[in-house]
């Protein structure tokens, strides 16, 4: 199921030279601006070395950018640049209705379709 999602948003993202996956992190960095990248690697349960593949492709196309902390040197942050806010305005948009779309198809209940999103809301830790 969650495969058959990601690949319908997947296509409407390519636009945007956009996958699910980068679209979700850029709505990570969007939401957590300044976030380590030791935080989106936790957050996302993904290895370090997949996770700075992801970022680079991100900054490739000047979505985001790295900056080293200034009260750790070890760490390095990550923003969205102003083109990656506005680029994730429309993909979160797209990927809402394209969700949204997906799980009326799918017929469940008002009370399923909630629990399932109870399971699925990010941690804040």
């Amino acid at each position: 199921m969650s495969r058959a999602l990601s690949r319908q948003v997947d296509h409407a993202l390519n636009d945007l030279d956009l996958t699910a996956d980068t679209c979700y992190l850029l709505d990570l960095i969007v939401q957590h601006d300044g976030i380590a990248m030791n935080d989106l690697a936790r957050r996302l349960a993904i290895p370090a070395p997949t996770l700075t593949k992801l970022v680079d492709r991100l900054a490739s196309k000047a979505l985001v950018f790295r900056l080293v902390d200034h009260t750790d040197r070890r760490r390095t942050l990550v923003h969205a640049s102003l083109r990656g806010s506005e680029v994730h305005a429309t993909a979160s948009q797209w990927a809402r209705e394209i969700e949204a779309r997906f799980m009326a198809e799918l017929g469940w209940s008002d009370e399923q379709l909630n629990a399932l999103q109870v399971l699925n809301a990010p941690e804040d830790r």
